[in-house]
C-alpha cells in the first residue's frame, strides 16, 4: 500500500501518496470535530443564543486541541510510520518559527522530509 520499498515508485509518487494520507486524515478528524461540537449541542438544553454560540465555540476548541496535539498524531504517525512526538515537535517548532502559517505548514513539510530522507537512505 503505502510508502511499500517499491523501487518502481520515484520520489515525487512518495511524496504525493504521503500528503495524501495526511489530507484525508485531517478531513476525517475535521468531520469528526464537527460531529463531536453538534453532538455536545444537541445534549446542550434551550439556552440563551450567546451561552449556546460561547459553548459552541468552547467545545470546538478544546475539541480542535485535543485532536491537533493527540489524535492527529497518532493517526498520522500510524499511517506513514512516523513518530507521534516527531510530528507535535515539527509543529511546535513551526509555529514558533513562522507563526500561523507554519503552524499549517509544519507536519506537511515534516512528512516530506521524512519521505526524502527514507528515499535517499
Amino acid at each position: 500500500m503505502l510508502l511499500k520499498n517499491n523501487p518502481d515508485n520515484n520520489l515525487s509518487q512518495k511524496i504525493k501518496e504521503v500528503l495524501l494520507v495526511y489530507l484525508k486524515t485531517q478531513f476525517i478528524l475535521i468531520l469528526i470535530t464537527i460531529f463531536f461540537v453538534w453532538g455536545i449541542m444537541a445534549i446542550v438544553p434551550e439556552l440563551h443564543i450567546v451561552y449556546e454560540i460561547l459553548i459552541a465555540i468552547l467545545s470546538y476548541v478544546i475539541l480542535s486541541q485535543i485532536m491537533d496535539y493527540l489524535v492527529s498524531p497518532y493517526l498520522i504517525g500510524q499511517k506513514v510510520k512516523i513518530q507521534p512526538m516527531f510530528l507535535i515537535f515539527a509543529f511546535i517548532i513551526g509555529v514558533s518559527l513562522m507563526g500561523l502559517v507554519g503552524a499549517f505548514l509544519a507536519i506537511p513539510i515534516a512528512l516530506i522530509l521524512k519521505t526524502i530522507w527514507e528515499h535517499y537512505k
